[in-house]
């Protein structure tokens, strides 16, 4: 048991490394080519949710924005089956909810009709990829100063 004890900390970050890294994959697997998916009409079953209002800062002045907090839900037919879809993009990206209100068609994986996104734009996947770079590096550091550390131990 101390030997789990003394490694939970390599332990956890690893399990980040794969389980970031595998999430990141998945996306470029299921999303791949997603510009390319055909589109059909789309009906908007969002419900309207709490707003408040959110201020951002750039470089020149603040601008304040109204945030609408609702889920983004659509129904889409394909082969005259009807599905419903959550994802407004393939990042899930939030988009504006004046643009959701004009969106009238999704855009359907062709393989699995289930899977469709309303703005068909290019998965990158950004913020998994950055967590599985950060906790590669990390991981690398860890890897070389164990061996090095053994390659110490086995020298004396």
């Amino acid at each position: 048991m101390t030997w789990l004890k003394n490694r939970y900390p390599a332990i956890l970050l690893y399990g980040i490394f794969l389980f970031s890294f595998g999430l990141y994959l998945r996306g470029h697997i299921v999303y791949h080519d997603v510009e390319t998916w055909p589109s059909v009409p789309a009906r908007d079953l969002s419900q309207k949710g709490d707003t408040f209002n959110q201020s951002s800062y750039g470089r020149n002045d603040p601008t304040n924005s109204q945030v609408d907090t609702r889920a983004v839900s659509f129904e889409y037919e394909v082969d005259g089956t009807s599905y419903i879809g959550s994802r407004a993009s393939a990042d899930s990206r939030g988009i504006s909810y004046a643009r959701l209100d004009q969106l009238n068609s999704a855009s359907y994986k062709p393989s699995n009709p289930e899977i469709a996104v309303l703005v068909p734009t290019p998965f990158t996947g950004a913020t998994f990829l950055m967590i599985s770079v950060i906790s590669g590096l990390l991981v690398t550091g860890h890897l070389y100063f164990t061996i090095r550390l053994r390659e110490r131990k086995s020298r004396r």
